[in-house]
């Protein structure tokens, strides 16, 4: 585990404290589970006032990017603070902060991390709609197509 006088230590005592249990991380982070999604909290060595929370969400089939970027933009139009990339066939879904410090850090981490979680269910929910919605719509075509 990180040494407990580095930002990452003082997230991960937090997260302790809090009732989640840490996973090993690295020097960059560390992951943790909050309901059925899993997490990283992130720093960044060579920016202290940056931080994140992210899922990976997937993989999704090749055929299914053009949805997945719909409703990556989607969300990052509705949600704050949160935004999603798709890469290949992986989504990652982010909640990205800039502040002074970890203190203020550690003052938004349990709403950052229900945020994110709430996120990956929102987006996974999205997808599903939307990619029903595509397939009944491609039925009714092939249907009157007959």
């Amino acid at each position: 585990m990180a040494d407990e006088e580095t930002p990452l230590g003082r997230i991960v005592e937090y997260l302790a404290e809090e009732g989640y249990r840490p996973s090993d991380g690295d020097d960059r982070g560390v992951g943790l589970t909050h309901g059925d999604v899993n997490l990283r909290v992130s720093v960044d060595p060579g920016d202290p006032e940056f931080f994140a929370i992210s899922a990976l969400i997937g993989p999704y089939e090749v055929d299914d990017r053009p949805t997945c970027l719909e409703v990556a933009s989607e969300l990052a139009s509705i949600k704050k603070v949160l935004k999603a990339a798709v890469d290949g066939q992986m989504v990652r879904l982010s909640s990205e902060f800039v502040v002074p410090d970890v203190d203020a850090f550690l003052k938004v981490l349990r709403r950052g991390i229900r945020q994110t979680s709430h996120g990956v269910d929102w987006y996974v929910r999205r997808f599903q709609e939307r990619k029903e919605a595509s397939e009944g719509e491609a039925a009714g075509t092939q249907r009157s197509v007959s």
